[in-house]
């Protein structure tokens, strides 16, 4: 009696690991996503100029800093990526990653490869539009 419940809390806690490594996704394996991008705001709508605003680094789901400090609590939602000021990053930010874009908003010409769009919410301010390619 005593080897089969032994056996049996071992299937179980066995089973229960699996499960377990089923259910978690591996968020320090590279994004696909993932690179240096060259980034840069741009206020005043399409009137606006575009400005440089530093390196987006993105290493996996949660290895990702914006001008070298390390993003806090970043949420990917398929290919959509934001964090808050609420949770301690210097600012909001919401961009949307895509492998090409010919939207004349964003760029002057067509571009292809990693991209992003979106904006970016210093503090105290309104949003900025907000891109980034890697180079």
């Amino acid at each position: 009696m005593k080897h089969t419940m032994t056996h049996k809390l071992g299937m179980l806690a066995a089973t229960a690991g699996l499960i377990l490594l089923i259910g978690c996704s591996d968020t320090t394996a590279p994004h696909p996503w993932a690179g240096t991008y060259s980034t840069a705001t741009k206020w005043g709508g399409a009137s606006g100029t575009w400005n440089a605003f530093g390196d987006l680094i993105l290493a996996s789901s949660t290895d990702i800093q914006l001008n070298g400090v390390q993003i806090v609590n970043p949420t990917f939602q398929a290919d959509t990526l934001s964090w808050t000021m609420a949770d301690g990053n210097a600012g909001n930010a919401k961009i949307a990653f895509k492998t090409s874009s010919s939207d004349t908003y964003y760029w002057d010409t067509a571009v292809q490869g990693k991209l992003f769009e979106g904006a970016y919410q210093f503090p105290g301010e309104g949003w900025s539009d907000f891109r980034g390619i890697v180079d």
